[in-house]
């Protein structure tokens, strides 16, 4: 909480000789923060009157960053009766100040409520006449050190942590006290443009070794070489020596926070798309609601410059936006009317983005499109915690997490933080924000800390991501489904209790298990057909996986179907993208006659076949091949379809597909075979309402009436722990609904159950 004095009636009328001497602004008053002692991640300003919040309520409004420079500023167009500038966490923070429209606050302690008014203007105290924001003005950057002095560099461009802390040592002991070791403040620019915190230890022994770290909070470097006069970032290798102050660009290699774009030159506005020229690409920004907005950074040499086809956003831009944009020396503001604000740094086209004056997500990096090579970084908001990318069963909370977007099938996992099935690129803040990254590309990874998201992929095109949401996490889900599309109402059935098992192996059976069930007054609203109603044949039953029809342990079928449906017991069945080339009628030969098949002989499918098919999900041929069975069966009386095995769970890397290369097409190979399903649906039977029961999808997953599980957890108490954080994070990722095998699946340690 602020600290705030509690004024008396006597003391009121000192509040008002005050306030006749205090610069009331007319129109906008401008607030300064020097924040270059404190080195907040990002300051905030708490400003009121009349006992009343001006600013958001407590911590207050976050700070705007003038330029590249320590200096922040907190507009308004009120007068204020007081103001404090703060952290924004851990209740660091100035004192309650007396506000002067257009003067620079500093804070040089980090005991609490302290801090004071500079005396100074902004422009003032940026001019020679007043302390100096640059700590070193002298011409040469970084004077050589005196004898029996050793300096060691750090960029914190990187890691973005709110203090950074030198831990020296050699064989002799450590050089710098206990851990975490010295806390550094001085900070230095080099020659290349980078600006690095500066540690220097005197001393008569020579220093070997040096870990960097957060002031003993969780983060640190790995134990480096100390050599006096180099620079050292997060994410070297253990025993680095570091690079050279001189010619150091930044743990990027160029620079260090500049985005690959360069400066602004242009900008042009036509409609909801603002185009940025830049000095080496163009930066296009598009509105597609209040809330959300594509970014899509193309540098000029980007071979090739066009986007892979989404599978995921169906959303158009919303046609009645009112937006305008503003320039200004150091900036370009594109502005949505009762919606976000995204500011592009014109020094190196770099975005923040806003609402109502609050920052919710600044860039660090952005996004730099180098086919191949794609990553981004954003700066930490202090977020608390990070959710979604699909389903995973460790922690609920996602941050300092590595998300890794690979749908693969594991049998018998259980409390891991390693995502599985289903696995979608899109992250949400408890800062009120989240993005979208528009790629299914196999192995992109997205890794959250107090320092921000990053993320990398081996894409062959640019790619674009989505910024979402408005300042709360329910506004950031929102905008994702709005953007990948809606879950439709379930049929009522779908509800109730659906009894499954590995399997119901002949009609009797089932009939017997439908039977009792309703006997005994136990509720009972569908029955589930794992792979035996195709056939039956071979190791477990699988040796008819392709078939698509009914087996003969299965006599009329038609009729089972009714029956169960009298009892209000809807039928659903097993389906898989794998082919037995044998026990499959014809199916394997058509699909390969007519090149259908992306793998001819998958491996590792021996449990099916001696030769097992994948069918290519990206050739629509031959999933309108495919769909002719589903829809001869739904005919017959089947209600809902099980997608078992579509991540695909085998997947050679020879595979050929008509849709893409093996990694592009993986992750989106759940998402097009249900689709085609979902389609032909709502096509052919357009008064019946979906339920498709997908085990792999990604992003938009939700919008073809999916009702998925989270795969083959273990029978354990450990897989039923999983399932909490499993279920968190799918909602998050934008699924209706998402179950689990209730009492587990996978028997690893012999329950027989």
């Amino acid at each position: 909480m602020r600290l705030k004095k509690l004024l008396s009636a006597a003391s009121a009328s000192v509040v008002m000789m005050l306030t006749l001497f205090t610069a009331v602004p007319a129109e906008a008053a401008v607030y300064y923060f020097d924040n270059k002692d404190m080195n907040w991640a990002t300051p905030y300003c708490y400003a009121w009157k009349n006992d009343s919040p001006v600013s958001a309520a407590w911590p207050g409004s976050t700070m705007t960053q003038v330029g590249e420079s320590t200096i922040w500023k907190y507009e308004t167009n009120q007068a204020l009766d007081g103001i404090i500038f703060n952290n924004g966490s851990n209740k660091n923070q100035t004192d309650n100040l007396t506000p002067v429209d257009g003067h620079v606050y500093i804070k040089t302690s980090d005991n609490n409520k302290t801090g004071q008014d500079s005396g100074k203007t902004y422009e003032q105290y940026i001019s020679g006449e007043n302390p100096d924001p640059d700590p070193d003005p002298d011409p040469d950057p970084d004077p050589d050190p005196q004898p029996g002095e050793y300096v060691y560099y750090f960029d914190n461009s990187s890691a973005n942590w709110g203090s950074v802390n030198a831990y020296l040592w050699n064989s002799g002991g450590e050089l710098t006290g206990n851990w975490p070791g010295k806390e550094v403040k001085a900070t230095v620019t080099n020659p290349k443009g980078c600006t690095l915190y500066k540690f220097t230890y005197t001393g008569t022994s020579a220093p070997q070794n040096i870990i960097f770290n957060n002031g003993g909070n969780g983060s640190k470097t790995e134990d480096l070489i100390a050599v006096s006069g180099n620079v050292y970032y997060s994410g070297m290798n253990k025993n680095d020596t570091g690079r050279p102050f001189a010619t150091y660009q930044g743990s990027n290699g160029g620079g260090g926070g500049v985005s690959t774009l360069g400066a602004v030159q242009s900008h042009k506005l036509t409609d909801n798309i603002l185009t940025v020229t830049s000095e080496n690409g163009t930066l296009t920004l598009t509105a597609y609601s209040r809330d959300i907005v594509k970014v899509f950074p193309l540098p000029t040499d980007a071979s090739p410059a066009t986007e892979r086809k989404s599978i995921a956003v169906v959303k158009e831009p919303e046609t009645d936006l009112a937006i305008t944009t503003t320039e200004a020396d150091d900036k370009l503001t594109m502005s949505i009317e009762d919606g976000v604000t995204v500011e592009i740094n014109k020094s190196n086209s770099t975005l923040t983005f806003s609402k109502d004056n609050n920052i919710l997500l600044r860039e660090k990096d952005g996004l730099k499109n180098k086919i191949g090579n794609i990553s981004a970084s954003f700066m930490g908001m202090n977020d608390s915690g990070f959710y979604g990318g699909g389903y995973t069963g460790g922690n609920s909370n996602r941050k300092d997490k590595t998300i890794t977007m690979d749908n693969h099938q594991e049998w018998g996992y259980a409390s891991d933080d390693v995502n599985h099935n289903i696995c979608i690129p899109v992250i949400i803040s408890t800062n009120g924000y989240g993005i979208y990254f528009d790629s299914q590309y196999r192995g992109a990874q997205i890794k959250t800390s107090s320092s921000g998201i990053t993320y990398s992929s081996s894409a062959r095109n640019p790619i674009a991501y989505y910024f979402l949401g408005s300042g709360t996490m329910e506004s950031a889900v929102t905008s994702y489904v709005d953007l990948t599309g809606h879950q439709e109402l379930p049929p009522f059935w779908a509800l109730g209790y659906i009894t499954s098992k590995y399997s119901f192996a002949s009609r009797s059976e089932a009939e017997e298990v439908v039977n009792n069930t309703k006997n005994a007054n136990l509720p009972l609203d569908g029955i589930v057909f794992d792979i035996h109603w195709q056939g039956g044949q071979g190791s477990g039953g699988a040796g008819g996986m392709g078939y698509l029809n009914w087996g003969s342990a299965y006599s009329n079928p038609r009729e089972m179907m009714k029956n169960f449906s009298d009892k209000h017991v809807k039928t659903i069945c097993i389906t898989e993208p794998f082919f037995n080339s044998e026990n499959t009628g014809d199916n394997y030969n058509t699909l390969k006659n007519n090149g259908w098949l992306a793998d001819e002989n998958t491996s590792n499918m021996g449990w099916v076949g001696n030769k097992v098919g994948l069918i290519d999900a990206t050739n629509p041929d031959a999933l309108s091949w495919m769909w002719d069975f589903y829809k001869a069966r739904t005919e017959e009386g089947v209600e809902g379809w099980w997608l078992d095995l579509g991540e695909p769970e085998q997947h050679d890397g020879d595979s050929r597909h008509k849709g893409g290369t093996v990694d592009e097409v993986h992750n989106e190979f759940g998402n097009l075979w249900t689709e085609s399903v979902y389609e032909g649906m709502k096509r052919d039977f357009p008064d019946k309402r979906r339920f498709l029961m997908p085990r792999a999808g990604t992003a938009g997953m939700q919008r073809f009436s999916t009702f998925p599980w989270t795969g083959d957890i273990e029978r354990s108490w450990g897989g039923l722990q999983g399932q909490i954080p499993s279920l968190i994070n799918g909602s998050m990722s934008g699924l209706g609904y998402l179950g689990s095998d209730v009492g587990g699946f996978a028997d690893k340690y012999g329950t027989n159950a």
